[in-house]
C-alpha cells in the first residue's frame, strides 16, 4: 500500500444491512417499550456494518421516518453517557451539526435494556465525507466552529479519560520493539512482518523525532479526537452531522485537530488528485478563519498528527505482543502510510 491510495475510509456510502429476525424483534421491543410515541415499526431493522465504524448503531424505520438507535459501549458508565448526551444537547442548542437526541417516554436521554444502555437519535441519511474541494472547505469551517464552541462548554460536563499521547509507556514499547523486533515478528503474519520491516526505519525516525520534540499542543479543551471521513456526514457539499461524539475528551486540541487534518486532507488528495500541499493549504486556511483563538499549534500540525498515529500504532503492537490479539492488524499499513502522508501534507 502506497501513500494516498484509497483505504477503508474512502467509501462515502454508509453500509446498512438487514438484521436477523430475532435481533429485529428485540430492537422493535426495545423501541416500543421506551418510545411509545413512535408508531409501530413496519420495516426491518438495519444495522450498520464495517470493522472501522460503530457496528452498535441500528436504523429503525416506521411511518414517521427513520431513527438511529445507539448501543453505548460497555466501557462507559451511566454518568459518562449522560454527560455525553448533555454535551450533545448543548451543541444542538448552539445549532451545531450534530444528531438530535430523542428523549424516552420518561424524558430520559439514556435507557437501560438487557443490561446495556441505549439512546435514540434523529437519523441522518447523508453520505460520508468524500473529500471534494467543496466538502474540504465546508468541513474545515465546521470543524473550526465546532472546536470554538467546545472550548466554551463547562469542563465539568464530561470526565472521560483522554487519550494518552506520547506516553512513556508507548515510547518504551517502541524502544523494546526496535531492540528486539522478533518479539512481534514471531506472532504476526509473514506479510505483516515484511511490511513492518520495510517501514521500521521510518517508524523509528518518527518515534525519536516526535517523542523528543517540544511541541505546541494547542488549547486544553473539549476536543473530538477521532474526526475521520466516516465520522462526518455531508449533504450537497456541506456538513450535516458530526458523529461519534463519545470521542470528545478534555485534551490538548492540537493533537485532535492534527489527526483530523491528516485524515480529512489525505481523503481529499485521494478524491481530487490535487497535490498534498495544495490540499493542506486549502484546509488550514479555512480552518484558521473559523478557529480564531487557537492557531499557535499550526506550525507543528504534522508532528501532532503523527503523535496520534503513533499512539494508534502502539495499541496495535501492544495487542499483538502482550495479548496475541491481531484484531486491528489490517489497519497497520494504513497507520504506517499516515506517517509519510502527514509529512507530504504538512512539512514546509
Amino acid at each position: 500500500m502506497n501513500p494516498f491510495e484509497p483505504d477503508f475510509f474512502s467509501s462515502s456510502k454508509p453500509g446498512w444491512y438487514d438484521c436477523l429476525e430475532d435481533r429485529s424483534n428485540e430492537i422493535r421491543k426495545l423501541v416500543s417499550n421506551h418510545f411509545p410515541s413512535l408508531e409501530k415499526l413496519e420495516n426491518k431493522v438495519k444495522q450498520v456494518g464495517g470493522i472501522e465504524i460503530n457496528s452498535n448503531n441500528y436504523c429503525v424505520e416506521n411511518l414517521q421516518g427513520r431513527f438511529l438507535l445507539k448501543k453505548w459501549g460497555k466501557s462507559l458508565n451511566l454518568n459518562d453517557i449522560n454527560g455525553i448526551c448533555e454535551l450533545t444537547s448543548s451543541l444542538t442548542k448552539r445549532n451545531l451539526p450534530v444528531s438530535k437526541i430523542i428523549p424516552a417516554f420518561n424524558q430520559s436521554l439514556v435507557i437501560s435494556y438487557n443490561n446495556q444502555y441505549w439512546s435514540l437519535f434523529q437519523f441522518d441519511n447523508s453520505d460520508f465525507y468524500s473529500g471534494t474541494v467543496q466538502e474540504l472547505k465546508s468541513v474545515a469551517k465546521s470543524t473550526g466552529i465546532l472546536f470554538t464552541n467546545l472550548s466554551n462548554i463547562d469542563d465539568n460536563l464530561v470526565s472521560l479519560k483522554k487519550p494518552d499521547i506520547c506516553s512513556l509507556n508507548d515510547y518504551q514499547l517502541f524502544k523494546n520493539f526496535f531492540d528486539n523486533p522478533d518479539v512481534l515478528y514471531n506472532v504476526i503474519k509473514d506479510s505483516e512482518v515484511e511490511f513492518l520491516k520495510s517501514n521500521k526505519n521510518l517508524l523509528q525516525n518518527e518515534v525519536e523525532l516526535v517523542f523528543n520534540s517540544n511541541l505546541n499542543l494547542g488549547i486544553f479543551q473539549f476536543s473530538h479526537f477521532d474526526l475521520h471521513p466516516h465520522n462526518i456526514l455531508v449533504k450537497q457539499g456541506d456538513v450535516s452531522s458530526f458523529l461519534d461524539l463519545d470521542s470528545i475528551r478534555l485534551m490538548e486540541s492540537g493533537y485532535a485537530l492534527g489527526f483530523a487534518s491528516l485524515k480529512l486532507c489525505r481523503q481529499s488528495v485521494v478524491k481530487t488528485g490535487l497535490k498534498p500541499k495544495d490540499v493542506a493549504d486549502i484546509w488550514l486556511n479555512n480552518l484558521a478563519e473559523y478557529l480564531p483563538d487557537n492557531k499557535e499549534f499550526f506550525p507543528f500540525i504534522g508532528d501532532l498528527a503523527i503523535a496520534e498515529v503513533l499512539r494508534r500504532i502502539a495499541i496495535i503492537l501492544r495487542q499483538n505482543i502482550i495479548e496475541s490479539n491481531p484484531q486491528w492488524n489490517a489497519f497497520l499499513p494504513v497507520q504506517l502510510n499516515h506517517l509519510q502522508e502527514a509529512r507530504l501534507l504538512f512539512n514546509n
